[in-house]
């Protein structure tokens, strides 16, 4: 019997006992993720996200806007997206907004840049200005166009 993400110590560790085999597994395999490294397949992914992320972006662009205020702040690693060793982390910033006497929230992310540079960015709560689907403000986009000058950082639209 295998289980998930242990198919290929089968053949690293033959000889290793059962128990040894399961608890390498748990070790490595939360570590690697499905097909990682691969760049064929990392190629077609990043392609297929970045088009999800430009059509979400001209579907908005029709969008009301409004004004949002940043709740809280959150360092995240930038992974393989950034394309520099420097550039290692990125910013996650929670808004929120009220329409109609109702809440409703979404995040807006930075472009990467250094860890230090990111911790001393992310302070405050500035105002953002937020676009929200008419028919279901639950959905939001934040546009780079439409925040210029607002942050002290660029973000990415999406």
């Amino acid at each position: 019997m295998t289980y998930p993400g242990t198919h290929f110590l089968q053949f690293a560790l033959p000889s290793a006992p059962f128990q040894a085999r399961q608890a390498a597994s748990s070790v490595l395999g939360a570590k690697i993720r499905p097909m990682a490294g691969v760049f064929f397949l990392d190629t077609i992914r990043r392609a297929l996200r970045e088009r999800a992320r430009q059509k979400r972006v001209r579907a908005a662009a029709s969008w009301p806007q409004i004004t949002a205020h940043i709740n809280s702040w959150k360092l995240l690693p930038a992974a393989d997206e950034s394309g520099s060793f420097t550039h290692t982390h990125f910013i996650e910033a929670a808004f929120h907004f009220t329409l109609d006497g109702n809440y409703y929230g979404g995040y807006a992310n930075s472009v990467p840049m250094p860890h230090r540079e990111a911790e001393q960015l992310a302070t405050g709560s500035p105002s953002l200005t937020v676009r929200y689907n008419p028919s279901n403000p639950d959905q939001t986009a934040v546009l780079a166009d439409d925040n210029r000058g607002q942050l002290p950082f660029d973000i990415i639209s999406g």
